[in-house]
Order: C-alpha cells, then sequence, then structure tokens
C-alpha cells in the first residue's frame, strides 16, 4: 500500500476539510491554477488560503496547451503568484504537445524566476515520445509521474534516473488508498519517493542560493556527538563522471564519515539514506 501524502485538485474536486485531510496524514496539495492563456481556475485562490491555513504545504500546477508557450507561462505565474522558492508543475498531457513545447515552458519557468522549484507531470505521452533516451534539458527537472497501476510504475529512466512524485491512483483505478478524509471522491493520489519529512522539505522553500535538487542534509544521531570530533572536515566527498552529457551522467560518489552520523543526498528532489 502507497503513502498517500499529496493530493492534486481542480475546481472539479469537492473540498470539505482541509484539516480533517491534514488529521488523516494528507501532507501537502498541488492544485490546478491555469490552462492555456485564458483559463485559471476559480477554486485556487481560496483553497490556497484554506490549505495553508490547515497546515498543508501547497503547490501549483498549469495544464499545457500546443501554442504560445511563452505566453502561457507569464499567464500561469501572473495568476499562481508563487512565492520565491515555491515548486511549480507543468502537466505535460495534451495530445497535441510536443517535447520542445516542454522543453520551452519550463526554460521559459526558470528564466521568469530561477528560484522556482520545477517539476514535470507526464504519464504515457512523455513516455512515448522520450523513449529511452536521455533529454539533458528535462533531466534538469524533477519529475512527477502518472501511472495508474498497483504494481511497480515504469518511467523515462533515461531522462530521469528516479521519480520525485508517482499519481499512482484517480480515485478510481491504480493503487491503494484511493480516498482521504476531507475531499470527496474521486480524488487523484500521490506518493512521495522519499520519507514524508523529506516531501515537506520538497515543497518548501530551500535555503538562498541552494536548489532543491542540490540539497544535501547531514543528518546527527540522537545520541551526544561530540562537536569536536563531527564537523565539516569529517565528512567528505568526491564525484567523478565520464559522460559526455553532464545532465544525464552516471555519477560515482565516494563517501567517508563517522559512524555516528548519518548522511541523507537528495537527488532530483529524491532522498537517499547513506
Amino acid at each position: 500500500m502507497n503513502d498517500l501524502v499529496v493530493v492534486d485538485l481542480s475546481h472539479y474536486n469537492t473540498v470539505n476539510s482541509f484539516e480533517q485531510a491534514k488529521a488523516a496524514g494528507l501532507l501537502a496539495v498541488i492544485h490546478k491554477a491555469t490552462q492555456g492563456t485564458t483559463f485559471s481556475d476559480p477554486m485556487y485562490k481560496s483553497r490556497e488560503t484554506d490549505a495553508r491555513a490547515a497546515g498543508l504545504a501547497w503547490a501549483s500546477y498549469h495544464y499545457l496547451m500546443p501554442g504560445d508557450i511563452a505566453d502561457q507561462m507569464w499567464f500561469y505565474l501572473d495568476f499562481a503568484q508563487p512565492p520565491p522558492g515555491s515548486r511549480v508543475c507543468i502537466d505535460y498531457e495534451d495530445a497535441g504537445l510536443v517535447l520542445e513545447d516542454l522543453r520551452e515552458a519550463v526554460s521559459c519557468l526558470a528564466s521568469l524566476d530561477p528560484s522556482l522549484q520545477i517539476t514535470i507531470y507526464g504519464g504515457s505521452l512523455l513516455k512515448q515520445q522520450l523513449g529511452a533516451d536521455c533529454d539533458p534539458i528535462l533531466a534538469e527537472y524533477a519529475l512527477w509521474l502518472s501511472q495508474y497501476t498497483s504494481g511497480a510504475p515504469s518511467w523515462p529512466s533515461g531522462t530521469w534516473p528516479i521519480w520525485s512524485l508517482w499519481q499512482y491512483s484517480d480515485g478510481a483505478s491504480g493503487g491503494s488508498p484511493r480516498s482521504i478524509a476531507g475531499i470527496a471522491d474521486p480524488v487523484d493520489c500521490n506518493a512521495f519517493n522519499g520519507s514524508r519529512d523529506h516531501c515537506l522539505k520538497w515543497f518548501g522553500t530551500p535555503e538562498k542560493g541552494v536548489g532543491a535538487q542540490d540539497i544535501v542534509e547531514q543528518d546527527v544521531d540522537e545520541q551526544d556527538v561530540d562537536e569536536q570530533d563531527v564537523g565539516a572536515h569529517d565528512v567528505t566527498q568526491s564525484a567523478s563522471s565520464t559522460a559526455v552529457d553532464p545532465a544525464c551522467a552516471e555519477v560515482a560518489i565516494s563517501i567517508s564519515k563517522p559512524e555516528n552520523v548519518s548522511l541523507t543526498l537528495s537527488v532530483n528532489g529524491v532522498n537517499i539514506q547513506v
């Protein structure tokens, strides 16, 4: 069974109580903000206020349409008004889209606000178009995978070695659980590729000058540790890569650390315990 930590919503969904959803274990909401260059979700603003008041993390998505990509990104940010460092998502599923549209969209968002944490949402269309290839532009951003299955998902691993968020059910098909208190069925259900704590950090604003994909955490065990014995000089890391394309390179990392220190490495927003 999956850990349902995130729901994605639009005005089509009925929300009865974000407080109930949080009490049931929900951590975050991703809400539709805009589509194309003319549609803005009428429930977005009020639900953002209510969800944040309930203590839930918040992010937005834009449903990408063919044509006028730059205008769509301007429209999206102008309506959603995401704070610096926010996580923003591009919904890539319209059959008329091509990969160049997606590349233009993420590049435009990154240029409009370099602090934004950009995520690409996609399923079968993205898999078909990418195949086994590595796309160095798209590889710079996190993957929010859509695949309704109770088994292990598949994704374009040539571009993304790991997925960050997985929409495993639309509330009617796919894995379990398929519902959560406070939000009427059906609802899109998502699992995070990491711990609950790291999921919240993935939605949060990183420290100034540090991207969500670049965060390396150092967690000290609950036992007392002598600061003189454990310091930055005690943790060394070296990486080497011979791949031509750095965005899709396989990187070998060698780490030495004291036994009483644990490390968590974050790769494209997914955390790996060391």
